[in-house]
């Protein structure tokens, strides 16, 4: 095994604390597929079909992230990368989560995205020349 695979294999599963009437839930970030943005509140979309619903704006949810492995595609979505199913490019560019989902990605944040996936995906010959 690799010393990078060994070290993310040793790191602790991370969680966030998201804000409760009575308190906290903390939920596993690997259990969280999507966030969408609901005006002051966020929907929490999770592994097992599950959505919780936190009365806080998408982009604190931004903040919080930043440097995990979260991606906001719309000034409405931020996606876990890890659940990335498929991308469809065009005018109206498209993420397809595996839940089926489909996430528009803003044409702003494109040029960004495609740079970060390049990093995170293994493409054959030149495919990712064409993105």
């Amino acid at each position: 095994m690799s010393p990078d695979l060994k070290e993310s294999a040793a790191k602790p599963d991370r969680k966030i604390a998201l804000p409760t009437k009575n308190g906290y839930r903390f939920v596993s970030l690997s259990e969280i597929i999507r966030i969408e943005g609901d005006s002051n509140y966020s929907w929490f979309h999770m592994v097992n079909r599950n959505k919780l619903i936190i009365s806080k704006c998408l982009g604190e949810f931004e903040k919080m992230l930043r440097n995990e492995a979260f991606f906001r595609t719309h000034k409405k979505h931020i996606v876990n990368l890890k659940f990335l199913a498929s991308f469809e490019r065009g005018r109206l560019s498209t993420v397809v989560l595996s839940d089926n989902h489909q996430v528009p990605l803003s044409y702003h944040r494109r040029e960004q995205f495609l740079e970060l996936i390049k990093t995170r995906i293994i493409f054959h010959g030149k495919g990712n020349q064409n993105l």
